[in-house]
């Protein structure tokens, strides 16, 4: 894995992560893939579809940590 930048996630996962953590709980806003033409929400959004294999993989990992 590559960290290539920091990135404010939505206010919405934001909040919740800080509602998690005030609670003891770890929180994190991946982001996966990159270059597409749009941004989210757009009708030139396009997913990354070789990136999907690594999220998958990502969400596997956090969850066998448990």
């Amino acid at each position: 894995m590559t960290r290539t930048q920091a990135f404010a996630g939505s206010d919405d996962a934001n909040l919740l992560i800080r509602h998690v953590q005030r609670r003891g709980g770890k929180g994190a806003y991946p982001m996966i893939g990159g270059g597409s033409p749009g941004p989210h929400h757009s009708a030139d959004f396009d997913v990354a579809e070789e990136s999907i294999p690594i999220g998958i993989d990502l969400l596997e990992s956090l969850i066998r940590r448990g």
